[in-house]
């Protein structure tokens, strides 16, 4: 009983001393979790919460002034600086090409320029040169309006000249000094060429004199414009017109009166008149004449206008009282851009279309071109 109790202890631990021999399969991880950081026992782990260290960069100490390599402090605020970092929002390549952008500005519009930029950056290092700046263009844009003020005294505004839009084909409501030209030329055969100069003896008075075609034939003539209202502060016109002419074929005298009105509503100019043509001959002969034009100005350079004529007998056949009434339309340009005479010269261009007409079939449709020179 004893060996067989020996050989049975023997039989069943050497399993497990075989067993104990072996390696365990998580002694790797085991020793994994030893070395990392949540295996760390609490006097282990860095509580100095400080972030990764850097060099700390050569040069001055904080606070102090940098250095140049002179051993003085550059001058952040001279004109060119050289410093192209942050200096107040700004940086000096900025500062570099804002002075190279206003080289070529008018002092009112520098000054604008400044103002803006030193709202935008109120700390630039810059901003003693700037308001130096500033009041150097203060004491130009003085000297430019007391100049002004002895070379060209404020006039009062219903003394002053009314810049007012010319017709095409209608009568000129505005007394001024100027040459006109005109060239029209329809179909089928029918072509004007005219000219025309008026000369201002006051400032709602003037006289005239030219040449032109009209439907009746070649005609000199002559004439008044009276401009019974001319204000510039309501921009409102109401003028006398009266013309004498004399037809070449058939060769007569006739008298043209009208009375026209004008008045500007912003950037529209509206005019109109009405009268008659009186030829007395053997048998009185009375024509009505008159118009209305509407000019838009789109800019200070161009406008666009449209136009109608009228002129009716008042005696016709069965057709009814001859007439030949036409519609214009076209556009106005100002070449002349001049700071002291911004509208030394004013030309329209249009194309006319008769929209009732009876016996006088002269064309049935014609473009014109018209210069007026303004010399006032």
């Amino acid at each position: 009983m004893r060996a067989f109790f020996l050989v049975f202890f023997a039989i069943s631990t050497l399993p497990g001393a075989a067993l104990a021999q072996e390696s365990n399969p998580f002694d790797d991880l085991l020793k994994d979790d030893e070395d990392d950081s949540f295996g760390q026992k609490p006097g282990d782990l860095d509580t100095s919460n400080k972030g990764p260290e850097f060099d700390e960069p050569e040069g001055d100490e904080p606070g102090e002034d940098p250095v140049g390599p002179d051993g003085e402090s550059p001058d952040l605020l001279d004109d060119d600086p050289s410093n192209s970092g942050s200096l107040g929002g700004d940086t000096a390549e900025l500062y570099r090409q804002t002075l190279q952008s206003v080289k070529t500005m008018e002092p009112d519009d520098e000054m604008q320029v400044w103002d803006e930029y030193l709202q935008k950056y109120p700390t630039s290092a810059f901003r003693p040169q700037i308001e130096k700046r500033m009041e150097q263009l203060e004491d130009a844009m003085y000297d430019l309006n007391r100049i002004h003020r002895t070379e060209e005294p404020e006039v009062d505004a219903d003394k002053a000249q009314l810049k007012f839009s010319q017709g095409l084909l209608i009568e000129n409501i505005n007394p001024r000094r100027r040459l006109q030209f005109t060239l029209e030329w329809g179909l089928p055969d029918y072509a004007n060429l005219g000219a025309d100069y008026e000369h201002a003896l006051l400032r709602s008075l003037s006289l005239h004199a030219g040449v032109r075609r009209r439907f009746t034939g070649v005609n000199v003539e002559g004439g008044v414009r009276w401009a019974l209202v001319k204000a510039a502060r309501t921009n409102t016109l109401v003028t006398f017109i009266g013309d004498i002419h004399l037809n070449t074929s058939p060769a007569y005298i006739g008298f043209r009166p009208q009375l026209a009105a004008g008045k500007r509503f912003g950037k529209l100019d509206l005019q109109g008149q009405v009268g008659v043509d009186i030829a007395p001959r053997a048998v009185l002969d009375l024509r009505i004449v008159g118009g209305v034009n509407a000019t838009y100005r789109a800019s200070n350079a161009v406008a666009m206008f449209a136009e109608t004529s009228v002129y009716m007998a008042t005696i016709g056949g069965e057709s009814g009282p001859y007439r030949f009434n036409q519609f214009i339309f076209g556009m106005k340009f100002f070449p002349s851009r001049k700071a002291k005479d911004p509208e030394k010269m004013e030309v329209n261009l249009g194309a006319s279309i008769p929209y009732s007409s009876a016996y006088w079939q002269y064309h049935y449709g014609s473009l014109t071109g018209q210069a007026n020179v303004y010399l006032d």
